[in-house]
């Protein structure tokens, strides 16, 4: 039966090379061999000689030294038994000498946890104390009030960018922002609905229509300081318009309420007129279904009842 030799060589640190020689048969495979060192293996020794990095002289060094930055692999330099590629029947991967594919990925051998601590340590003398009054998140937020938020992708590809890279999405509470009632219900219907929340308060942008970063986040800028002269702008036709309850809000010097307790000729500053504004506010802005009758829309009900007859000065309905 004709017998088919396929020969792999695994190298070691120690200099010395196992060679291993697989028979098969035809279907049925046998266990390996060993083989005699010939003019191969010695060839291989001597190239390990020549490159004497590649042994215990490397490990001598500081292996940010030998690797300070990124670079293409280079297999001697790197004193691992690295392999990869098609494992060929009956043989190990190929090894890192003249190997393509350990060339075309990237590496992230300058990123070791020595060398990231040694970059850190010489970055520190330029870095401040952080400032002792910024201790909870509202700190933050009333220092900083926009967030910008951005995503880094690290693949392994034949380039390391990535099209969603370039997505950049600003946040910012319009409470932090110094509206009135007419601003903040302009910028809001300029942003449209589907950018702000209004049970957070938040108002998010997101750009993603240049191809650069800096460039979506100069245009993210651009739309929220325009957004927020514009709502300051009154035009002439906003003029006699009144602000509807469906947006949200219930400002009480635009409601009829308002007018009514105007004509009525009571001091502003009773307890009365509190009470009645912010009975009218809860009944305006109470949640639930239209037309369906709910425990909080039958509270909010009595408490506009009760607080007109205290208004009004006149008796308990019995």
């Amino acid at each position: 039966m004709p017998i088919i030799q396929k020969i792999c060589f695994k190298p070691v640190l120690t200099g010395r090379i196992q060679k291993v020689c697989y028979s098969a048969v035809a279907k049925a495979g046998l266990l390996p061999k060993p083989f005699l060192e010939d003019s191969d293996s010695i060839q291989f020794l001597e190239r390990m000689n020549r490159h004497p990095s590649f042994l215990a002289d490397m490990l001598e060094q500081e292996w940010s030294d030998v690797w300070p930055m990124h670079r293409q692999f280079n297999p001697y330099l790197v004193p691992l038994p690295l392999r990869m590629g098609v494992t060929q029947k009956y043989c190990a991967p190929p090894d890192k000498f003249g190997n393509l594919e350990l060339m075309k990925v990237q590496n992230f051998l300058h990123l070791t946890p020595p060398a990231v601590k040694k970059h850190c340590a010489a970055l520190k003398k330029f870095c401040t104390p952080f400032p002792e009054e910024l201790r909870s998140q509202q700190d933050f937020e009333r220092e900083f009030p926009l967030q910008s938020h951005t995503v880094d992708y690290v693949v392994a590809g034949k380039t390391p960018r990535n099209p969603d890279a370039r997505v950049v999405t600003k946040t910012i509470r319009l409470c932090n922002l110094p509206l009135d009632h007419h601003a903040r219900l302009k910028l809001t219907r300029l942003a449209g609905e589907e950018r702000f929340n209004r049970d957070t308060d938040i108002l998010t942008l997101k750009v993603d229509r240049c191809p650069v970063r800096k460039q979506n986040n100069d245009f993210a800028n651009y739309l929220l300081t325009a957004l927020y002269f514009e709502s300051w702008k009154t035009e002439s036709w906003e003029k006699g318009g009144k602000t509807g309850y469906s947006d949200g809000y219930l400002w009480w010097e635009d409601s009829p309420s308002f007018q009514n307790v105007k004509n009525l000729s009571i001091s502003w500053e009773s307890p009365q007129v509190d009470t009645y504004r912010e009975a009218v506010a809860d009944l305006k802005s109470e949640p639930g279904k239209p037309g369906k009758m709910t425990e909080e829309r039958n509270t909010a009900i009595n408490n506009y009842k009760s607080s007109v007859l205290k208004l009004l000065n006149l008796p308990a309905l019995e």
